[in-house]
């Protein structure tokens, strides 16, 4: 029996919005727009399992956290029964940049902020991810610092996303 769910699908379709994005004529916005270097790569990799080259660098990843399902409805048995899946995306956006012409800014936070507002500016306006979701929407962006190597260290802003599908 087949997956009532195509996941990797999903992914594509969320990477593949972000990648069409990424051009000055982009829509709703340029993804790189207010970026001192524009988003090199939109993969569908997680950068936990698989390290990422810092000559990738800006970049944006997709990878999955979670699904749930929860039983909507019954029908005549539970094989018809109704459910509704939530499925959580992470969306990873990755900045390195170890120079700075000011010392009283950090150039990589402001640039990583940049961009995980565009990411979210873009998704905004995909609300069914190309008919592969009912809806979905951003529920947190969180910041971090990721060391690579010994003295490098990249900034990561972190997007959740919630997917919701009725089946």
């Amino acid at each position: 029996m087949a997956s009532p769910i195509d996941i990797g699908n999903i992914k594509e379709q969320i990477r593949s919005i972000l990648d069409g994005a990424n051009t000055t004529t982009g829509s709703p916005i340029d993804l790189s727009l207010g970026m001192t270097s524009r988003v090199q790569n939109i993969m569908k990799v997680n950068p936990e399992k698989l390290k990422l080259d810092v000559n990738l660098y800006p970049c944006l990843t997709v990878f999955i956290a979670d699904k749930s399902i929860e039983l909507t409805g019954v029908a005549v048995n539970q094989a018809s029964a109704k459910r509704k899946c939530e499925i959580t995306f992470n969306i990873a956006g990755f900045i390195y940049s170890d120079l700075t012409s000011d010392f009283r800014e950090d150039s990589a936070d402001e640039e990583c902020e940049i961009l995980m507002e565009n990411v979210e500016a873009v998704l905004r306006s995909y609300d069914t991810l190309n008919s592969t979701v009912t809806w979905h929407y951003p529920t947190d962006v969180t910041y971090h610092n990721f060391q690579n190597g010994e003295e490098t260290h990249m900034r990561v802003g972190l997007m959740s996303l919630k997917a919701s599908i009725f089946y």
